[in-house]
């Protein structure tokens, strides 16, 4: 927005809102927001939380909020419920709570990826959208590198050898590697990303940050950044290939057989992010003729996996059925944020963690 937008905004920013159908309120809020200006947002009487809190937690909620009528109810319950609520605190939204939700303005998600919310029904309705960036953050980034730990100290073959009760003594000429010098991609340089960045440099790994803009701010852990563009031509480096993309246009099956043939052979994948980032027959592929000595996938496509599904039987595969994103303090983490954005919302602050709809995260 130039400076001339900017002064006529000062001056009557409800007319530039009106003499400007084309721009969504939520833009303008947005720019509202950053300028300093306070915003009047539609106050909140009815909220409908799905998300599994803790009865203290709704006790806290309730007591900052006794304005708000908190309604607690399930997945399934959510279209009864909907009706007549500003806000939500939830994992998704079906698609018959979105035409019930006569009155939505604000949406708080469970997760970090909203690719299942962005329905064309639920963008038209121009409601603003919060995810949970950074609520699974550390223990998906354990997640992670205990993967790749467990493919450098030959953990998977172990674990079958105890099923059998088979004693292998392989210490000489053992295959197990150690990961200090070794160089790890971490495509996709978030919340997630940068824990994962910030565990590996504990165990003096390189790490290479591969985002779709390069030149933004990002965490100190990485010891260069690359744009996306430059992935390609640089995947030669690299010993381990750690992925916690969204799903977007942009990143669907990005990771196809001419990208995976660009990968160090002998190297590892990792997929934390969305099993649609991966064009999955390629891999089977690479791993079958030795080209990727592993992976290590916490997410497929489909999910659930089919028993008979051919994945299951690639070699030096690790699959962990989607469960990176859980832990001990996954539930307290994400109620601190939802309690933080109510706040902020109600008092007309920036709200933490606002999708751009348009870009998908």
């Amino acid at each position: 927005m130039n400076q001339a937008a900017v002064a006529r905004f000062r001056k009557n920013p409800y007319k530039q809102v009106n003499a400007h159908p084309s721009l969504s309120m939520m833009a303008w809020s947005t720019f509202a927001i950053h300028q300093g200006f306070p915003v009047n947002r539609t106050p909140i009487s009815k909220l409908v939380v799905s998300l599994p809190f803790l009865e203290n937690q709704f006790t806290t909620l309730r007591s900052k909020f006794p304005q708000i009528d908190i309604v607690s109810c399930e997945m399934a319950e959510m279209r009864q419920h909907i009706g007549g609520a500003q806000a939500t605190f939830s994992w998704r939204l079906p698609a018959d709570a979105v035409s019930a939700a006569d009155e939505l303005v604000w949406m708080q998600g469970g997760g970090a990826g909203v690719e299942s919310l962005l329905t064309p029904e639920f963008v038209a309705r121009d409601i603003l959208l919060t995810n949970a960036s950074g609520v699974s953050a550390p223990n998906m980034a354990e997640h992670a590198v205990a993967m790749v730990l467990a493919f450098a100290r030959g953990i998977p073959r172990h674990v079958v050898n105890g099923t059998r009760h088979k004693w292998r003594d392989e210490t000489l000429g053992s295959a197990d590697f150690e990961l200090a010098g070794q160089t790890a991609f971490v495509v996709g340089t978030g919340a997630i990303g940068s824990e994962i960045a910030r565990r590996l440099n504990g165990l003096d790994v390189h790490v290479v940050g591969v985002r779709r803009s390069p030149d933004a701010e990002t965490s100190p852990h990485y010891e260069s950044v690359i744009g996306t563009t430059d992935l390609a031509g640089s995947l030669g480096r690299a010993d381990h290939v750690i992925s916690s993309l969204p799903m977007t246009s942009e990143t669907q099956a990005m990771f196809n057989r001419e990208l995976l043939l660009k990968f160090k052979p002998g190297s590892y994948f990792y997929n934390l992010g969305r099993g649609g980032t991966v064009e999955q027959t390629a891999l089977i592929e690479m791993l079958e003729n030795g080209h990727l000595a592993g992976a290590g996938l916490d997410v497929v496509d489909p999910e659930p996996l089919p028993e008979d599904h051919p994945l299951w039987d690639a070699p030096n595969i690790l699959i962990t059925s989607h469960q990176s994103g859980g832990s001990n303090r996954t539930i307290e983490r994400l109620f601190e944020l939802a309690l933080d954005n109510l706040e902020r919302y109600t008092s007309g602050r920036e709200l933490r963690n606002v999708v751009d709809q348009s870009l998908g995260y």
